[in-house]
Parts: C-alpha cells; sequence; structure tokens
C-alpha cells in the first residue's frame, strides 16, 4: 500500500496542477472574450 500511495501522489498531483492550470486559463479566456463583447458594444 505504501508503494502504490508513492506512485499515486505524483500523479495526483500532477492532474491536479494540470486541471488547475486548464481553469485559470479557461476563465482568463472567457474574462477576455466577455470584454471583447461588451467593448464592442459600447
Amino acid at each position: 500500500m505504501d508503494a502504490g500511495m508513492q506512485v499515486a501522489l505524483p500523479i495526483l498531483g500532477v492532474l491536479a496542477a494540470a486541471a488547475a492550470t486548464f481553469y485559470v486559463v479557461s476563465f482568463s479566456e472567457l474574462r477576455e472574450r466577455s470584454g471583447r463583447v461588451r467593448g464592442r458594444r459600447v
């Protein structure tokens, strides 16, 4: 069990970092798009 945790922990860490990066990029792109739309309307 201990060896399995030593393998699973880094994998989970990488997946968590990838998910966090994906959400940050998606959020910033959505905000940028909504800003462009608002800018065009005004």
